[in-house]
């Protein structure tokens, strides 16, 4: 059975960035898509990203960018594998703002996502 990957959010001046850590081989982030374009920075590891349906294999370090309004998910292919999700805030002032629905959760609902600020 695949886990989740860790997640860790950060919001400073209106740019956006969730951590995603996939501490073993077949972790994943779920399925969404966002109404803008986002950059996908993987720092370390590899993923498969599939978007739409079509799957593509990447290896860090490596800048992944999915289109606005394209369903995607990403799966580790190895342990330790960190990715961000780099994008501005978009004139909203939350990090429920910011980030989409995934498949129709809305964020609070989601025990995962919690925000980090110092």
């Amino acid at each position: 059975m695949s886990e989740l990957a860790d997640v860790n959010l950060s919001l400073v001046n209106d740019v956006f960035i969730k951590e995603m850590v996939f501490r073993e081989k077949g972790w994943k982030a779920l399925s969404h898509a966002h109404i803008y374009d986002h950059q996908t920075l993987l720092a370390s590891g590899a993923l498969r990203v599939t978007v739409d349906g079509e799957a593509r294999d990447y290896r860090a370090p490596k800048i992944i960018v999915v289109q606005a309004g394209k369903y995607h998910m990403m799966e580790s292919l190895e342990p330790n594998t960190v990715a961000y999700c780099i994008h501005a805030v978009k004139g909203g002032a939350s990090i429920d703002e910011a980030e989409p629905l995934v498949e129709g959760t809305p964020n609070a609902a989601l025990p995962s996502l919690r925000p980090l600020f110092f």
